[in-house]
């Protein structure tokens, strides 16, 4: 590949790698707000009970933070979830930093942190799957970091020198 002609399907993978980047910024907010949700839910269901509310109301709150809690415990309970928010904000960083490596198209920052991502992301699925169960989730959240393992270290090994 000549100098500074980047490959269109080196750009999708930065591209993309910025949108999973994105989405794990989110899924941060998302395991946080289920961190509190349980006890925030039980604030309201105290709200409730001091207003008066009809016990109907009141059994349909606890029913919704029965929920909640085992949607917590779903994930491996708070440890898991802080083990998700951590590995959110470790893999938005090395998604990010990566991306920009493949625009610039750098050995470090492309092709080194994104093979540290494609075997963080086996690891963590497999992992995630031992911690819950294997479900056809895991199988897609398998197949980027694969993707990305398998095209920069062929197809775009060349591209990532400078």
């Amino acid at each position: 590949m000549s100098e500074g002609k980047r490959p269109g399907g080196l750009t999708a993978l930065a591209v993309i790698n910025f949108v999973y980047g994105g989405f794990s910024v989110l899924g941060i907010f998302g395991l946080i707000f289920l961190l509190n949700a349980p006890s925030i839910l039980g604030g309201l269901r105290d709200k409730l009970v001091e207003d008066g509310a009809e016990q109907a109301q009141i059994e349909k709150m606890d029913s919704d933070i029965a929920k909640m809690e085992q949607s917590v415990e779903d994930v491996g309970g708070h440890t898991g979830i802080y083990i998700g928010i951590g590995a959110s904000i470790l893999f938005a960083v090395i998604l990010i930093t990566s991306g920009v490596g493949y625009l610039k198209q750098r050995r470090g920052m492309g092709r080194k942190v994104g093979n540290i991502y494609g075997v963080l992301g086996v690891i963590y699925n497999l992992g995630f799957a031992l911690m819950t169960t294997f479900q056809f989730g895991v199988l897609i959240g398998l197949l980027y970091p694969v993707l990305t393992l398998v095209l920069i270290n062929t197809t775009f090994k060349d591209d990532l020198v400078r």
